[in-house]
């Protein structure tokens, strides 16, 4: 007996019957929930260090940026998405868009250097409070797989925080976008093994009620994986 005939012979039993339909509709109601999801993600794509003084010159030389004494000088270059697969419109926001840094790192300047598609209306404000500069965007449409790219000047800078209240949106998450281009090929190649192992189940036990568990269960994943891989990780 060969081992995939073995499976069939241990799936043949009710309770793993029920366990494969219920595999399939679980799988089913995630497919669902990645495919009509909002989200909204950003990634730090570049930093840089433009101008640092050097402790034993501090009290000796001063640099002015718009009348402002500065020590360094950082340029921080973030990108914005709507990585899900509903529109963002403007009436989504509760609470505008804030761009920060870390505790008492001022932000001095911005500007938008590139959006996707180039029609994008994009609006940004550069406030101040007790906890340093900030940028604030204003209520815009962001349809699915629209992105900003931005470019922000900094006193000094150790991180970035990016906040606000969107409809549909639990958290604006930091996105990091190599680790999930490393993934494509694995998700891709995995949804279409598990496609795959499916119809030749299909093909070769169309009779068989157990093969038919596994065919459902195989192409239901696999579609799963291939709506995830389209939706949360497909640029």
């Amino acid at each position: 007996m060969s081992i995939f005939e073995s499976i069939l012979v241990v799936i043949r039993d009710s309770s793993w019957q029920f366990i494969g339909v219920v595999i399939a509709l679980v799988a089913l109601f995630f497919a669902y929930k990645q495919w009509n999801r909002k989200s909204l993600v950003y990634s730090v794509i570049s930093k840089s260090n433009i101008l640092s003084i050097p402790s034993p010159f501090n009290q000796q030389l001063e640099i002015k940026y718009n009348q402002k004494l500065i020590k360094s000088l950082y340029v921080v270059s973030i990108i914005l998405k709507n990585n899900g697969n509903i529109a963002i419109v403007p009436d989504d926001f509760k609470q505008y868009i804030e761009i920060r840094g870390g505790d008492n790192k001022h932000i001095l300047s911005y500007a938008v250097i590139e959006t996707k598609p180039e029609d994008i209306k994009v609006k940004l404000d550069l406030n101040t409070d007790s906890k340093g500069g900030y940028v604030v965007i204003e209520p815009l449409l962001l349809n699915k797989k629209d992105s900003l790219t931005i470019q922000l000047l900094f006193e000094d800078f150790d991180k970035i925080s990016i906040q606000g209240r969107i409809v549909g949106v639990e958290k604006i998450k930091q996105f990091d976008y190599s680790f999930n281009n490393n993934l494509y090929p694995l998700i891709l190649v995995g949804g279409l093994l598990a496609i795959s192992f499916g119809l030749i189940v299909g093909i070769n036990y169309p009779l068989s009620y157990a093969a038919s568990n596994i065919y459902i269960i195989s192409i239901t994943m696999g579609i799963m994986i291939l709506t995830n891989y389209l939706t949360k990780f497909k640029d």
